[in-house]
């Protein structure tokens, strides 16, 4: 059976014949023997289980995406992919249909993004059948695919120190004359403030050789050398070596086929859609930043060649880029040359927790039309994610006395915790800042009535169901957590709670509860979304500026012959606002508030639309 084209193949040969010239004939083969495998010995069973058509669209306005640890929920007598099947069965299910699970595979730091084996899933968080079971609960299973490093224990970085055949030039070594020098190593934008290459050694204790960071005080070395370490890290406390991801050299066109084998596993195993962790500093090339090098663009224009073919699975490609948003936008590509399918969007979130913090949505409303390139194919980020809050993603849309005015709030009222990342000359800058997504929204050990804090943080959430795209909402935040209190490894760990699966359980059911009206408020917002076409994720939108405390927005339903009228005060202030109905041309005597249920009349036409908003009240308007 004939899968590729000659017009895929010239396609993608033009490609890797630019990265990799006169070894792209051998790699295109290997892929094409690859998918062909895939497709005839795994996917026909699971294809012929989807019983949808294959003009199936690969994302619609209904996809909803949870955003969990595989562990963040407990129990001591089931595996933690159990208790998130268990719980998602019986709370969300099936008002959220998707899940993205972080890194379940065996790990060592960074809270599973340091992987030991991209096969394996951690004996601590159960087996493949109880993944690919999730599908029972879920439509969507997304999985992270963390190809721009693994952990120097991982076997395909041990290989590649040790120097075995198998795994050579997996990763970028230097010796002592090769190193760069500081001047090449200042020009490489860092997402940490630590040094790029980390010194490691090759040792024999007599019965292995084996690839360490620590050096050896009584085995004897055989080697050393200096490796990439894009996502170093500092001393742990007893002062050994912190760091433990090792760049993969995609150099080496044997690293690019083995990730693309890696994503069909996935697949094979229920994966639908494939998150590209930190897929922007992928490719390094000295004396540039080693950032958005065009041969990253090129790999993903690979992948996303061969996630079309993939019919009727149409698997999902996420680039998630912590970048400022004109850069995170170049890796949707165009219509002629497409990459990927959704990026994140990092950008919603702090301005809209600038916006309620001081009670003006000046700058978001200035933001939102700038979406509109991206034709509704965003990952929105609605209410933070498992990391901080980043700020370069914010890039000039906040002015820098309002950036600081942001940081200093959540600093010194909100409990935050500050990262740090070094930019190309070697400056530092706040990287991100790190709390629970209420404490994002609301000051630590507050006074103010809960109603009024979870009005503020509904306001946040709902702006994120607004914009055209699929929103992932962060356990923690679908829930209300609070800041964790137990002692913190690292400052990611404050928003990293384990959560016990009877004790939830308890709180669900305690319809008093603050986890429970959290939770409750969030699924009615998501409920609204998915039965509404104006919220089609192509349909077109404007801003429509009343005053500036208000979000006001017009959606449209991909056909344009559904309407909604979005209004959100980010204030604690009541507003009185007017708005000119004349240009929607209503054909009905009232509009309907689909949050409260309240009625509008529709005056006439030369009368403005007069509404009053309380303090943080959000307003859906529909013939």
């Amino acid at each position: 059976m004939v899968f590729f084209s000659e017009e895929v193949k010239v396609r993608l040969f033009k490609k890797l014949d630019i990265l990799y010239g006169d070894q792209a004939t051998t790699l295109l083969n290997n892929i094409e023997d690859l998918f062909e495998e895939f497709t005839d010995v795994n996917a026909i069973q699971r294809v012929n289980g989807f019983n949808s058509p294959a003009t199936k669209e690969k994302f619609t306005r209904r996809d909803i995406i949870l955003n969990t640890y595989a562990d963040s929920i407990q129990d001591p007598s089931f595996t933690p992919l159990d208790c998130l099947k268990t719980f998602s069965k019986k709370y969300l299910q099936p008002i959220i249909g998707g899940c993205h699970i972080l890194p379940f595979y065996e790990w060592d730091t960074d809270r599973g993004f340091s992987v030991l084996n991209y096969y394996t899933v951690d004996s601590r968080n159960g087996t493949w059948e109880q993944f690919s079971d999730l599908k029972n609960v879920f439509d969507v299973l997304m999985v992270d695919c963390v190809l721009n490093h693994a952990s120097i224990n991982n076997p395909i970085i041990q290989g590649a120190l040790i120097g075995t055949e198998e795994f050579q030039d997996f990763a970028l070594i230097f010796d002592e004359k090769s190193r760069p020098s500081e001047e090449e190593q200042l020009k490489i934008t860092r997402a940490r403030p630590y040094p790029v290459l980390t010194q490691f050694f090759v040792v024999n204790d007599g019965k292995k050789l084996y690839a360490t960071f620590d050096k050896p005080l009584t085995n004897e070395i055989v080697k050393t050398g200096w490796v990439w370490t894009t996502f170093s890290r500092p001393e742990n406390p007893d002062g050994s070596v912190g760091t433990r991801q090792v760049d993969l050299n995609f150099q080496n066109p044997k690293v690019l086929f083995e990730i693309i084998k890696l994503i069909i596993f996935y697949i094979s195993k229920g994966a639908t859609w494939i998150r590209l962790d930190a897929i922007g500093y992928l490719w390094k090339k000295l004396g540039t930043n080693c950032l958005h090098l065009p041969e990253t663009h090129l790999v993903i224009e690979v992948l996303i060649e061969i996630f079309n073919l993939l019919d009727p699975i149409k698997p999902v490609l996420i680039s998630e880029v912590n970048e400022p948003q004109d850069r995170a936008l170049q890796y949707l590509g165009t219509e002629d040359v497409p990459k990927s399918d959704l990026i994140y969007l990092f950008t919603h979130f702090p301005l809209a927790v600038h916006a309620v913090l001081t009670g003006s949505a000046k700058f978001y409303n200035e933001w939102l039309p700038s979406l509109k390139e991206a034709k509704g194919r965003l990952f929105v980020s609605v209410l933070g994610t498992h990391d901080g809050m980043g700020m370069k993603p914010i890039g000039e849309w906040l002015p820098e006395p309002e950036k600081h005015k942001l940081q200093t709030i959540l600093l010194e009222k909100h409990g935050a915790l500050a990262n740090y990342a070094k930019l190309a000359g070697g400056d530092e800058i706040v990287y991100e800042l790190c709390l629970t997504p209420w404490n994002f929204i609301n000051p630590e050990n507050s006074s103010e009535e809960f109603e009024v804090q979870l009005r503020r943080y509904l306001v946040v959430f709902t702006l994120g169901l607004m914009i055209k795209g699929v929103p992932s909402i962060y356990i923690n935040g679908l829930l209300g957590i609070t800041n964790n209190k137990n002692p913190l490894d690292e400052n990611r760990t404050i928003n990293r709670q384990i959560l016990n699966l009877k004790d939830l359980d308890s709180s669900l059911k305690d319809k008093r509860s603050h986890m429970f009206n959290v939770m409750d408020e969030i699924l009615k917002l998501i409920s609204i979304r998915k039965n509404e076409s104006a919220f089609d994720v192509n349909g077109p939108y404007e801003v429509i500026p009343v005053n500036d405390s208000i979000v006001s927005v017009v959606l449209f339903s991909s056909s344009a012959r559904s309407k909604l009228i979005a209004l959100v005060n980010v204030s604690e202030t009541n507003h009185n606002i007017g708005i000119d109905h004349s240009q929607f041309k209503f054909k009905a005597d009232f509009l309907t508030d689909l949050v409260s249920r309240k009625t509008y009349a529709i005056p006439p036409k030369e009368d403005l639309l007069e509404i009053t908003l309380s303090a943080y009240q959000v307003c859906w308007l529909r013939e």
